[in-house]
């Protein structure tokens, strides 16, 4: 059977010696210091959930973070697709590698318009030979778009490319298995992430994956200010199967500097006065250079959570060249208005 015993108390002193040795420290996520330090990274036998709303970033954000940092690291990653296609993630990639590596920019529409100035594929092909520069390995990030979502399916390619050395998943976006009706959708969603994490952990005849599952937020929590597992709908229960849990949301307009709910976000820099140390800054948000983008921490069974003292990250995005700064941190008030 697939059940492990353990004695509790046995071998301490070997468990110590092993954790001194073999830290848990996952991939860290690309150029986001803050960010990993919430979680330690993207760690194997762990699944981590991102939730979104429609449109608002979560694929140019996971490319962003994850996929530059596999890149980067040179490890070896499935996607498995079932709403963008392989052009849309090159064009992404593309655009990724102007923003966080030749520093050029081009407007993001001109990539489905064609017809590029002599400038404009002089930075195109700038951005391709940067990304060869760091990484030479066409293979290294394999793409499987599925027409039918169906969690079996999605079961044997995992395993399939899993067998083959690829450890690092992203599902871009989770959603219900397609074609079966004999239980309702979010009960059928639950049910895929639990086989989603069976896949993912380490023991218990799991992989020992790291699996990253983008998931779009119920329209209901639109009007939340605060982000949590019911922002998921009737669908909150695989929030049980996470390790991690993130969720996004735009900083709104009452939330700037001067308005009625204006953030203070605050960062810790060194302390330049007394030559040591850290000093907190706190500042406002200027509308004039919004948007800006709020980070929460529903879940964390690798750190802390919103609930347990960690506050939201805020984070600046610049959609056409897809870069995604950390601004610093803010508290936002748990209105409980679910």
């Amino acid at each position: 059977n697939k059940y492990d015993e353990h004695h509790l108390l046995a071998n301490l002193e070997q468990e110590i010696e092993k954790w001194d040795k073999n830290p848990s420290i996952g991939l860290p996520f690309y150029q986001s210091r803050l960010m990993t330090n919430i979680c330690t990274g993207w760690d194997y036998g762990n699944l981590y959930i991102f939730g979104g709303f429609g449109g608002s970033g979560k694929t140019s954000f996971t490319f962003n973070k994850i996929i530059m940092s596999c890149i980067e690291h040179k490890e070896k990653l499935l996607i498995i697709a079932n709403e963008q296609s392989i052009t849309e993630f090159r064009k992404m990639l593309i655009i990724t590698a102007m923003g966080v590596g030749t520093k050029r920019s081009i407007n993001r529409q001109r990539l489905n318009q064609g017809n590029f100035t002599e400038k404009e594929k002089e930075k195109l092909i700038a951005a391709k030979n940067w990304i060869k520069s760091i990484c030479d390995d066409d293979k290294l990030i394999t793409f499987v778009f599925m027409e039918d979502y169906i969690m079996e399916d999605v079961k044997k390619i995992i395993l399939h490319y899993s067998n083959r050395g690829y450890k690092r998943v992203i599902i871009d976006t989770g959603k219900p298995s397609d074609g079966d009706y004999s239980m309702p959708r979010w009960e059928r969603f639950t049910e895929d992430f639990k086989e989603l994490y069976k896949l993912a952990r380490e023991n218990g005849g799991g992989l020992n994956l790291a699996i990253w599952v983008n998931v779009q937020l119920a329209d209901s929590a639109l009007n939340r200010r605060f982000l949590n597992e019911h922002a998921l709908g009737e669908s909150k229960k695989i929030k049980n199967e996470a390790s991690v849990m993130f969720m996004g949301r735009t900083v709104w307009d009452d939330e700037y500097d001067g308005e009625k709910n204006a953030l203070t976000v605050y960062k810790f820099k060194k302390d330049t006065l007394n030559g040591y140390g850290y000093e907190r800054v706190e500042f406002k948000l200027n509308k004039e250079d919004a948007p800006y983008y709020l980070l929460f921490t529903p879940k964390n069974r690798r750190g802390q959570d919103n609930k347990t003292g960690l506050d939201v990250l805020v984070m600046k995005p610049n959609f056409n060249n897809n870069t995604w700064e950390e601004i610093g941190f803010t508290k936002i008030i748990d209105d409980r208005s679910f």
